[in-house]
């Protein structure tokens, strides 16, 4: 039995596969997620053995210039003794309602405001999974995304996409040439994903209605779901988002 009573993980939790798509390295990326989970005081169930026994615990504080994360310790003094002496702790919390996952070396007790507290580095690698139908991109006003879908006996169509996410597209666009009712399929869909590379896949139509834009323009939005994706194209797609993500926290970063 664990030592921490606060919170109980339902499903045993694996290492870090060093291949994972959604496996993050870049400094930049990991910095934002571990301060957005101080930001929500976001608890971080920390399994300190093989018997995947934990402590709840939470981050207090992230200090990139000394490189090091502030964890409010446990109320369990077993738990913290443990945390202190473990070889490797996994710490698991989530981020935007996702799954996020780090290793950790022992705990080092510090003083922190006048508190007891932990410091750990700063992991040099954060694993973030994807719901498949959770998160989809808004695709950046700096880019136009087009879906090339071929039509039987005339010209491929080109539709402009509007979001994107591992289980399909949002296209906008009223093109005469093409049928965007649900339930239709079109095969051989490709879609150029700028700095990763090209997608080509089978598209099925969920959803589709009129939309007005700001501009008072009338078009139509369809909404498309990705049909037996392979795990390359999969993977090409997590690294377009992944890109994206990582170039919009530079962003806010740097503001």
């Amino acid at each position: 039995m664990s030592g921490d009573k606060r919170h109980t993980p339902t499903d045993p939790v694996k290492p870090i596969s060093s291949d994972s798509p959604y496996l993050l390295r870049g400094a930049v990326d990991i910095a934002y997620v571990l301060a957005s989970l101080v930001k929500h005081h976001s608890s971080i169930t920390a399994f300190y053995n093989e018997r995947q026994e934990f402590a709840s615990v939470t981050l207090l504080a992230i200090d990139t210039k000394s490189h090091q994360l502030i964890i409010d310790p446990s109320p369990s003094a077993t738990a913290n003794a443990q945390l202190t002496q473990a070889g490797k702790v996994m710490c698991v919390s989530s981020h935007d309602k996702v799954k996020v996952q780090f290793d950790t070396g022992p705990f080092r007790p510090i003083q922190y405001q006048g508190r007891s507290a932990f410091t750990v580095p700063i992991p040099d690698k954060l694993l973030k999974l994807q719901r498949r139908n959770y998160y989809r991109l808004s695709i950046p006003y700096s880019q136009t995304l087009k879906c090339v879908i071929p039509i039987a006996g005339q010209m491929p169509v080109e539709v402009e996409v509007m979001d994107i996410s591992l289980g399909g597209i949002g296209m906008i666009g009223y093109p005469l040439e093409i049928e965007l009712e649900p339930g239709l399929t079109y095969e051989n869909c490709s879609i150029s994903l700028p700095g990763v590379g090209l997608i080509v896949t089978t598209l099925q139509i969920r959803s589709s209605f009129d939309f007005v834009l700001r501009t008072g323009l009338r078009t139509r939005r369809s909404g498309c779901r990705f049909l037996d994706l392979t795990p390359q194209t999969e993977q090409i797609i997590q690294r377009y988002i992944l890109e994206q993500e990582r170039k919009f926290r530079a962003r806010q970063l740097s503001e």
